[in-house]
Protein backbone atom coordinates (compact mmCIF):
# COMPACT_ATOMS: atom_id res chain seq x y z
CA UNK A 1 0.00 0.00 0.00
CA UNK A 2 2.82 2.38 0.89
CA UNK A 3 4.63 1.58 -2.34
CA UNK A 4 1.51 2.38 -4.36
CA UNK A 5 1.15 5.68 -2.51
CA UNK A 6 4.78 6.61 -3.23
CA UNK A 7 4.36 5.72 -6.89
CA UNK A 8 1.17 7.80 -7.15
CA UNK A 9 2.80 10.79 -5.44
CA UNK A 10 5.93 10.43 -7.60
CA UNK A 11 3.90 10.32 -10.79
CA UNK A 12 1.90 13.34 -9.70
CA UNK A 13 5.04 15.32 -8.91
CA UNK A 14 6.75 14.35 -12.16
CA UNK A 15 3.65 15.34 -14.16
CA UNK A 16 3.48 18.63 -12.28
CA UNK A 17 7.16 19.33 -12.94
CA UNK A 18 6.87 18.45 -16.65
CA UNK A 19 3.75 20.57 -17.00
CA UNK A 20 5.31 23.56 -15.26
CA UNK A 21 8.40 23.32 -17.49
CA UNK A 22 6.11 23.41 -20.52
CA UNK A 23 4.16 26.41 -19.30
CA UNK A 24 7.39 28.27 -18.38
CA UNK A 25 8.32 28.39 -22.06
CA UNK A 26 7.67 31.87 -23.43
CA UNK A 27 7.17 32.87 -27.06
CA UNK A 28 10.55 33.70 -28.60
CA UNK A 29 10.84 34.82 -32.20
CA UNK A 30 14.24 33.21 -32.80
CA UNK A 31 12.97 29.83 -31.53
CA UNK A 32 9.44 29.99 -32.89
CA UNK A 33 7.86 29.13 -36.20
CA UNK A 34 8.37 31.72 -38.93
CA UNK A 35 5.36 31.80 -41.24
CA UNK A 36 4.87 33.83 -44.40
CA UNK A 37 1.34 34.38 -45.68
CA UNK A 38 1.95 34.40 -49.42
CA UNK A 39 -0.97 35.71 -51.49
CA UNK A 40 -1.98 33.56 -54.42
CA UNK A 41 -1.28 36.40 -56.86
CA UNK A 42 2.36 36.58 -55.68
CA UNK A 43 3.10 32.89 -55.17
CA UNK A 44 5.36 32.41 -58.19
CA UNK A 45 7.38 35.59 -57.73
CA UNK A 46 7.83 35.37 -53.95
CA UNK A 47 8.05 31.72 -52.98
CA UNK A 48 8.65 29.89 -56.22
CA UNK A 49 7.91 26.21 -55.81
CA UNK A 50 6.60 26.64 -52.25
CA UNK A 51 3.25 27.93 -53.43
CA UNK A 52 0.85 30.26 -51.67
CA UNK A 53 -0.87 30.35 -48.31
CA UNK A 54 0.91 29.78 -45.01
CA UNK A 55 4.54 28.81 -45.62
CA UNK A 56 6.05 27.64 -42.32
CA UNK A 57 9.67 27.42 -41.26
CA UNK A 58 10.06 25.68 -37.89
CA UNK A 59 13.37 27.27 -36.99
CA UNK A 60 14.47 24.55 -34.59
CA UNK A 61 13.86 21.90 -37.25
CA UNK A 62 15.40 23.83 -40.15
CA UNK A 63 18.88 23.19 -41.49
CA UNK A 64 20.51 26.62 -41.67
CA UNK A 65 22.54 25.47 -44.68
CA UNK A 66 19.46 24.31 -46.59
CA UNK A 67 16.52 26.44 -45.53
CA UNK A 68 13.23 25.04 -46.79
CA UNK A 69 9.70 25.29 -45.42
CA UNK A 70 8.76 22.50 -43.06
CA UNK A 71 5.19 22.65 -44.39
CA UNK A 72 2.74 24.82 -46.31
CA UNK A 73 -1.00 25.11 -45.90
CA UNK A 74 -3.59 26.90 -47.99
CA UNK A 75 -6.17 27.04 -45.20
CA UNK A 76 -6.14 28.13 -41.57
CA UNK A 77 -7.50 24.77 -40.42
CA UNK A 78 -4.82 22.95 -42.41
CA UNK A 79 -2.08 25.13 -40.93
CA UNK A 80 -3.29 24.69 -37.35
CA UNK A 81 -3.65 20.91 -37.82
CA UNK A 82 -0.04 20.65 -39.04
CA UNK A 83 1.25 23.07 -36.39
CA UNK A 84 -0.42 21.14 -33.55
CA UNK A 85 1.51 18.02 -34.62
CA UNK A 86 4.76 19.75 -33.63
CA UNK A 87 6.15 18.99 -30.16
CA UNK A 88 4.30 21.08 -27.55
CA UNK A 89 7.46 22.93 -26.49
CA UNK A 90 8.02 24.14 -30.07
CA UNK A 91 4.40 25.31 -30.24
CA UNK A 92 4.89 27.42 -27.11
CA UNK A 93 7.63 29.46 -28.80
CA UNK A 94 4.92 30.91 -31.00
CA UNK A 95 3.80 31.50 -34.55
CA UNK A 96 5.51 34.56 -36.06
CA UNK A 97 3.43 35.44 -39.10
CA UNK A 98 4.68 37.96 -41.66
CA UNK A 99 2.18 39.60 -43.99
CA UNK A 100 3.12 41.33 -47.20
CA UNK A 101 2.93 45.09 -47.44
CA UNK A 102 0.32 47.01 -49.41
CA UNK A 103 -2.49 44.53 -48.62
CA UNK A 104 -2.26 42.22 -51.66
CA UNK A 105 -4.71 39.71 -50.14
CA UNK A 106 -8.01 38.72 -51.71
CA UNK A 107 -11.24 38.70 -49.65
CA UNK A 108 -10.92 34.90 -49.30
CA UNK A 109 -7.34 35.24 -48.04
CA UNK A 110 -8.42 37.91 -45.55
CA UNK A 111 -11.11 35.53 -44.29
CA UNK A 112 -8.43 32.81 -43.97
CA UNK A 113 -6.30 35.14 -41.84
CA UNK A 114 -9.30 35.94 -39.65
CA UNK A 115 -9.97 32.21 -39.23
CA UNK A 116 -6.32 31.63 -38.27
CA UNK A 117 -6.59 34.25 -35.52
CA UNK A 118 -9.75 32.56 -34.20
CA UNK A 119 -8.20 29.08 -34.26
CA UNK A 120 -5.03 30.27 -32.51
CA UNK A 121 -7.19 31.80 -29.77
CA UNK A 122 -9.28 28.63 -29.52
CA UNK A 123 -6.22 26.37 -29.14
CA UNK A 124 -4.16 28.88 -27.09
CA UNK A 125 -1.43 29.11 -29.71
CA UNK A 126 0.66 32.27 -29.38
CA UNK A 127 0.30 34.22 -32.62
CA UNK A 128 2.30 37.33 -33.52
CA UNK A 129 1.70 39.22 -36.76
CA UNK A 130 3.44 42.03 -38.59
CA UNK A 131 3.97 43.24 -42.12
CA UNK A 132 7.34 43.00 -43.82
CA UNK A 133 8.15 46.62 -42.91
CA UNK A 134 11.26 47.02 -40.79
CA UNK A 135 9.79 49.83 -38.66
CA UNK A 136 6.73 47.90 -37.53
CA UNK A 137 6.85 45.67 -34.47
CA UNK A 138 5.04 42.44 -33.78
CA UNK A 139 1.45 42.51 -32.55
CA UNK A 140 0.21 39.65 -30.42
CA UNK A 141 -3.17 38.25 -31.43
CA UNK A 142 -3.59 35.31 -29.08
CA UNK A 143 -2.14 34.23 -25.79
CA UNK A 144 -1.37 31.01 -24.01
CA UNK A 145 -2.95 32.01 -20.71
CA UNK A 146 -5.31 34.77 -19.61
CA UNK A 147 -2.63 36.52 -17.53
CA UNK A 148 -0.44 37.23 -20.57
CA UNK A 149 -0.76 40.52 -22.41
CA UNK A 150 -2.62 40.69 -25.68
CA UNK A 151 -1.14 44.09 -26.52
CA UNK A 152 1.46 44.99 -29.11
CA UNK A 153 4.91 44.03 -27.93
CA UNK A 154 8.26 45.65 -28.42
CA UNK A 155 9.79 45.32 -31.86
CA UNK A 156 12.15 42.40 -32.19
CA UNK A 157 15.08 41.83 -34.51
CA UNK A 158 13.83 40.64 -37.86
CA UNK A 159 14.97 37.31 -39.23
CA UNK A 160 14.25 37.50 -42.90
CA UNK A 161 11.14 39.61 -43.28
CA UNK A 162 12.45 41.42 -46.34
CA UNK A 163 13.13 38.27 -48.33
CA UNK A 164 9.53 38.00 -49.44
CA UNK A 165 8.52 41.67 -49.62
CA UNK A 166 7.50 43.32 -52.88
CA UNK A 167 9.99 46.19 -52.66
Amino acid sequence: MRAALFIAVGLGLSFNTAYSRDTDVQPVEELGTAVYFVPKQHADADMGAHGHGFVAFVLQQTDENNIKPIFTADSAAGFVARYRRLPRKLQLYGIWLTLQEHDPYSPDEKATLKELKALCSKYSLPLFIHTGREDQGWQRFSSISPQRSNQAIQQTATRCTTIFSND
